[in-house]
């Protein structure tokens, strides 16, 4: 749920990207993009161990 969430926003911010200036947009992208891959991440390490 957290990744579709994830993947979600960083639609929103191209759709919404004339109300960024490109160097905030850009911080907001590659912010969400780490988040994702610590998310995913945690899934798979919570998976090997299982």
């Amino acid at each position: 749920m957290l990744m579709l969430h994830n993947i979600i926003t960083v639609y929103a911010y191209f759709a919404i990207e004339s109300l960024y200036a490109a160097e905030l947009l850009t911080y907001f992208v590659v912010v969400n993009l780490a988040e994702l891959a610590g998310i995913a991440g945690t899934v798979e390490s919570h998976a090997i161990e299982i």
